[in-house]
Formats: structure tokens, sequence, C-alpha cells
């Protein structure tokens, strides 16, 4: 049941903008990655902070996303201190964030849509888009409201550090793969939803040859030629052949993917 067919009109889709949930894992057999928000505990944080289940659809984008409201709504974003309630024909504008890659919008009731596969996430890489984002569409909402909102919005998760597990291709460096990646901080460099470039000291190969195809998971380290690490995102292929030689521990994924162009991470083993 939806609340209203086109309660909300994209008016600016901004950069990279999509509609996100927990995505669909489990079809990675049949070459379908899974997709799904790039942060889901900023996702829970704000989608309760508006009444929503924890796992209602959000909208997420880069940037330069405008929304009109065509019936009242109450949403908040990534950075606010509190929803806001918007009423009819007011525009709801998510700018460029300078310290943030993605910027996350959780409306009450939740968007609405015709799921695939049992979500509403867009996918880049396999061009599955339930819910368009683009100028002139329009979207609506559902009734994924759970309880009256709670005060969620302060985010207290560590920054700082990424947590690191050995990959299973770590004897393709030269010297100990964990070493490798824990010496010197890394900048997050270009990014989609794809994956994350890091830019920094080049990791030496010991073994130049590829591998055939191996199965990739969200955080994967894969190390090309050029000695520069890329993180995989949530939009991941689900085989590769540079070698992985680390994987980042889910509950840091956030810091890698969301973080600013030119930020700085550092990369720990996890040892809990």
């Amino acid at each position: 049941m939806t609340r209203a067919a086109s309660a909300l009109e994209v008016i600016n889709a901004g950069w990279s903008t999509s509609v996100q949930d927990l995505g669909r894992p489990g079809h990675a057999a049949v070459g379908l990655g899974a997709a799904g928000t790039v942060d889901p505990v900023g996702m829970a944080r704000l989608n309760q902070a508006v009444g929503n289940r924890p796992d209602a659809p959000i909208i997420e984008t880069g940037g330069g996303l405008a929304l009109r409201a065509h019936t009242p709504v109450m949403c908040i974003a990534t950075g606010w201190m509190a929803p806001i309630a918007f009423g009819v024909g007011e525009t709801i504008s998510i700018p460029v964030s300078s310290t943030r890659r993605w910027s996350q919008v959780a409306i009450a009731g939740g968007i609405d849509g015709p799921s695939i596969l049992g979500s509403l996430s867009a996918d880049t890489a396999a061009r599955i888009v339930p819910v368009e984002m683009i100028e002139g569409s329009a979207v609506g909402l559902g009734d994924a409201v759970e309880a009256a909102p709670i005060d969620v919005t302060a985010d207290v998760r560590a920054t700082g550090v990424v947590r690191v597990w050995p990959g299973p291709r770590g004897d393709y460096l030269v010297e100990d793969a964990l070493t490798s990646l824990c010496r010197e901080p890394f900048t997050l460099g270009e990014a989609s939803r794809v994956g994350v470039r890091l830019t920094g000291r080049r990791l030496a190969r010991a073994d130049a040859q590829e591998l055939p195809s191996e199965g990739l998971v969200p955080g994967a380290i894969q190390v090309p030629h050029d000695g520069m690490p890329i993180v995989m995102g949530p939009d991941h292929p689900v085989t590769g052949g540079y070698p992985v030689v680390g994987v980042v521990d889910p509950r840091d994924l956030w810091l890698v993917w969301c973080g600013a162009m030119g930020a700085q991470v550092r990369f720990v083993p996890r040892v809990d």
C-alpha cells in the first residue's frame, strides 16, 4: 500500500542518486551481486529518526539532489540535526558534501516501488533500477512506519582507522600483505558504487601474473599492476582476476565507501 503514487518529483537527480535498502544477497552463483546501501548503520539511524523500520528503503546521493513534495512529507538526511517537515510544493535539497562522498535521505513511510528479487536497491553494474531517480521521475512513498520517531541522529561510531582481514592472495606482494596495507595511510581517490581507488605508497607485487577469475566480496582489496589498491564497493563484480590481499571488516566499510575524496584512511589488522 502506498500513500501516494507520486509523492515526490525529482527536480534535479544530482550525482549518482539511487534508491537503496539492504540489497539482494545470495545470487552471486548466477552472477548477480548484492548491491545495497553504502552505510547500513547510517540507514538504520535515519530511518528510525522518522519512525521507519531500520531496513526501509532510502535515497542515496552524491549530492546535487532536489525533490519537490507533492504531499506533506517528513524526512531527514545525513548531517541534519533532526527530521524536517516539508509541505506541498516545497523542495528538499541535498547539496554535495565536503566531508562525505554519499549522503542518505530517509523519508517517513519509506520508498515504494516494484521490488526485484525482494529489493528496491539499484545495481549500477547489473543495470537493475527498480525506482528511477532521474529528472522528472515520480517517487512513491510506502507505509514502512514502525513506531514513533526516536532520537538516533548522533553518529558516535569511531573514525580514523579501518580494520582489515587477511586476503587469500597475500603472497602476491613482495612483503606480508597486512604489513604493506598497514604501514602508512592511503588517500581515497576516484570512486563509484563499484569500487574506491586508493592512492599512496604503491604495493609491490611479487607475482605479475593475473589469476583466473575468483569470487569477490564487498570490501575486497584488489591490487592491479600499478600497485594502487582498489576496495570493492556494493555494486562490485562477483568475480575478478586481480589478487585480493585483504578484506575490509564489514563494520568499517562505510569509512572507505563514504569518505570524501582526498580523505585519508589507515588500515589496522582486525584483532577482535
